[in-house]
């Protein structure tokens, strides 16, 4: 299990930018555990593989009852904060008596949610300073998720399954009067568990 392990771990992340805007990450469909967006008009990256030890999860999903959670953890670039931390949460409502499993994840396959706030919605989470913004408003298209299994040459010999989940997002979140503008968000993130581990 730790050569299983060690070997995704190490499997390198890839940054191809996006030649309208350099600092965020084109949009692709290859696996490159890569995602971007636009926070107020400000450059929002996701976690990229740091190697074995520190390694930051860019992306976790996670059933719960009645609803799905995709949730995507970065920073903010060249922000100048003191914690440029940031994070989005997409919570999609499901059949809570249908188990969830990592091929309930193909199900997700061109799947448009429009997100009202209210059955479907998303939130953004200013994890520096603790302060949420929610009952966003907008889209989340999973535009494409793939099924892999891959060969482990270094554990064994035993093959591993992961899954690609591609797609683009944008929504306006609010807290009070306040209200944040998320746009040009993609996703490119590969996984092989749910939830947090």
């Amino acid at each position: 299990m730790l050569g299983l392990s060690a070997l995704v771990a190490c499997r390198k992340d890839k940054f191809e930018p996006d030649p309208a805007n350099k600092q965020l990450p084109l949009y692709t469909e290859k696996g490159n555990n890569a995602g971007g967006a636009l926070i107020n008009g400000q450059v929002w990256r996701a976690y990229m593989n740091q190697g074995l030890l520190g390694r930051r999860k860019p992306l976790v999903v996670e059933a719960q009852a009645d609803t799905l959670f995709i949730t995507f953890d970065g920073e903010m670039q060249n922000s100048g904060a003191a914690d440029p931390r940031e994070g989005f949460v997409f919570a999609l409502r499901r059949d809570g008596r249908v188990s969830f499993t990592l091929d309930s994840l193909l199900n997700l396959n061109n799947r448009r949610f429009v997100l009202d706030g209210r059955r479907h919605f998303a939130r953004m989470d200013w994890l520096g300073n603790y302060t949420d913004y929610g009952a966003g408003r907008g889209e989340l298209h999973v535009r494409r998720v793939q099924k892999k299994v891959l060969s482990n040459t270094n554990g064994g010999g035993q093959p591993y399954t992961e899954y690609i989940l591609s797609g683009t997002f944008r929504f306006t979140a609010y807290r009070r009067s306040d209200s944040v503008q998320v746009v040009e968000g993609r996703f490119d993130h590969r996984i092989n568990r749910l939830g947090y581990y």
